[in-house]
């Protein structure tokens, strides 16, 4: 194998690689745009839950601390997958860029 061929099949294996995790980054984009949405619809009822069983200050400081504790922590988990989301659509767009698909 001359060096011209190998340098050519490893130029080769480097695009089939970078195709491979193009399409892993597409499915991975679509199952957590998915998952997204899934969560928001989650926090808004988590809000939308906590804002009806306090009405009237019904429930204990306790209780508030516990239900808001729990919001917060879906938004930090909504905040994460934005930024997942926004990176794999930064790795296919700069795959895209560079000629593949």
């Amino acid at each position: 194998m001359t060096k011209e061929e190998k340098v050519a099949a490893k130029e080769e294996q480097k695009a089939m690689k970078a195709k491979a995790n193009y399409e892993k980054a597409k499915e991975s984009l679509a199952k957590n745009e998915e998952k997204l949405a899934k969560m928001k619809e989650k926090l808004e009822k988590s809000r939308a839950k906590f804002d009806k069983s306090n009405t009237g200050g019904k429930l204990s400081p306790n209780d508030v601390a516990k239900l808001t504790k729990k919001i917060q922590k879906e938004e930090k988990s909504i905040e994460k997958l934005e930024k997942d989301i926004e990176k794999l659509k930064e790795e296919i767009a700069e795959y895209e860029e560079e000629g593949g698909s």
